[in-house]
């Protein structure tokens, strides 16, 4: 009578999976228990831990079917850790005192995620457009990654020239956002020159490498001459619509006035109505003279530009002249000394 002992083969009751993932990420140590299945960021260290039905002599890890991982046993635990650097699937084999391995081992999958690429913008301007007069353009740029990003640079080039670079100073972080100033005023800008420019944004992967984003192409473009001329010749008209407009109000305020000042000559007391009227009368005369301000600067403004762009013809700079004399002329002596009376 011969007898036959069955022997079951060893296999894993429990699995526990410790991730360590790469310092830049910041993200806290983790656990996961009672499944086998690894996912994490690509660079993780993950320690495959196992509690067997029976005591081992020896358990590994193969990936992929060819990388054999030993693993350290300790009675019917055993542990053994890999680094995840691309997608792909591990078993366990494992084998028993008895010499008894398991033939058919459960194949769990390794799933790499890929550190995401970061995301960059000019929210300001966010368009194409012309140089301002102070040749100064300010920028409102946002950026975001995953992880962090860890540089960001302007990239330009005037016409066809070669590209130039600027790092544009910032606090390292998941999401971005600064305002610059970019000054062009020292530049050596002809008319009619364009500056193309972008945004460009780096994470802060260490495993495969910071990984750079764009942001859309935007341009800056310095008017013609021609653009220029047209831009003082339209302050002119403007300036001198609003001067005939304010020079009609002022003359029709005169006459009021003086008409007060005869009353008053009359009889030294106004009624309540011509108080109130007058008053009115003041503060909207207070208004044209601010008015008057307001296109002296405008025009102070433009001579400026003209000279600066060397457009500045004696002809041209004479009309300027002249518009300066109307606007004087709006506050008359007649009027002043008819507000001085009252």
């Amino acid at each position: 009578l011969h007898q036959v002992a069955v022997i079951d083969p060893p296999f894993a009751e429990k699995i526990r999976l410790q991730y360590q993932y790469p310092p830049y990420s910041g993200l806290a140590p983790a656990i996961e228990e009672d499944t086998g299945d690894i996912r994490c960021l690509a660079g993780t260290r993950v320690e495959v831990g196992l509690f067997a039905n029976k005591p081992l002599a020896a358990a590994a890890l193969v990936v992929n079917d060819t990388a054999r991982i030993e693993a350290d046993v300790a009675d019917a635990g055993a542990k053994a850790g890999l680094t995840v650097e691309s997608s792909g699937t591990y078993v366990i084999e494992l084998r028993d005192r008895f010499g008894v391995s398991n033939s058919e081992p459960i194949r769990y999958s390794i799933h790499a995620v890929d550190d995401a690429y970061p995301q960059v913008d000019i929210a300001e301007p966010g368009r194409d457009m012309d140089l301002p007069d102070d040749m100064k353009v300010a920028l409102g740029i946002e950026a975001a990654d995953d992880f962090g990003i860890s540089k960001l640079v302007l990239t330009y080039r005037v016409n066809d020239g070669a590209p130039r670079f600027s790092h544009l100073d910032f606090r390292p972080d998941a999401e971005v956002r600064i305002q610059w100033e970019w000054d062009l005023s020292t530049w050596d800008l002809l008319p009619e020159d364009r500056i193309r420019y972008q945004v460009d944004a780096f994470d802060n992967d260490a495993v495969s490498g910071p990984k750079k984003s764009s942001s859309p192409e935007f341009s800056l473009r310095f008017p013609s001459l021609q653009e220029l001329f047209d831009e003082v010749r339209d302050v002119q008209d403007e300036t001198l619509d609003q001067l005939e407009k304010l020079s009609a109000e002022s003359a029709e305020t005169g006459e009021y006035l003086e008409e007060m000042r005869r009353e008053l000559l009359k009889d030294e007391t106004l009624s309540w109505e011509q108080q109130k009227e007058l008053e009115t009368t003041l503060a909207e005369e207070v208004e044209r003279a601010q008015a008057v301000e307001e296109l002296a600067r405008s025009i102070d403004e433009a001579m400026t530009a003209l000279q600066e762009s060397g457009m500045a013809t004696e002809e041209l700079l004479d009309k300027m002249a002249e518009l300066r004399r109307l606007m004087e002329a709006v506050m008359s002596p007649q009027m002043q000394a008819a507000l001085a009376a009252l």
